[in-house]
């Protein structure tokens, strides 16, 4: 493997490709696998099944020692943890749709404007929303119990 192994502790770097995530990749046997798995498939001569973890947090790391199995949250948080050791954290931003701040029954008058043959226009000085958002009601995104069946222009 193309690793610059340094001391038992030491972090072992991948020294190849690497994705943008910043996780080492190799191609075996036509498929491209990230190298961290291939280093715990080395050692303990089985797959994992479950995610192979990084205890030093440095997802390009092939350190054995550096490596447990771990369950889906246990890798969310330990990704978390690592972030916020490096600084690096940034806390998720709050879901945002076009439906978060417009109600079924304000989307069904949409519609129903739009349907009696209302421009976008006319429903934005109506209901105060913007195109974009009375567009993607119209079109049915979202909510398909709403749908128009003709676009209406």
């Amino acid at each position: 493997m193309k690793v610059d192994k340094a001391g038992v502790n030491d972090c072992w770097p991948w020294m190849a490709y690497r994705d943008k995530q910043g996780y080492g990749r190799i191609n075996v046997r036509g498929k491209l696998e990230y190298s961290h798995h291939v280093a715990w498939f080395t050692t303990h001569k089985a797959r994992s099944i479950m995610h192979v973890l990084h205890k030093c947090g440095n997802c390009f790391c092939c350190n054995p020692n550096h490596l447990y199995e771990g369950t889906p949250q246990q890798n969310a948080d330990d990704r978390k943890r690592h972030a916020i050791e490096r600084g690096t954290y940034k806390a998720p931003k709050p879901f945002h749709s076009v439906f978060t701040h417009t109600s079924p029954s304000e989307a069904r008058q949409i519609v129903e404007l739009a349907a009696s043959g209302k421009s976008v226009r006319e429903i934005q000085q109506i209901t105060g929303r913007s195109r974009a958002t009375i567009n993607r009601i119209r079109f049915g995104y979202g909510r398909q119990h709403l749908v128009v069946a003709d676009n209406i222009s």
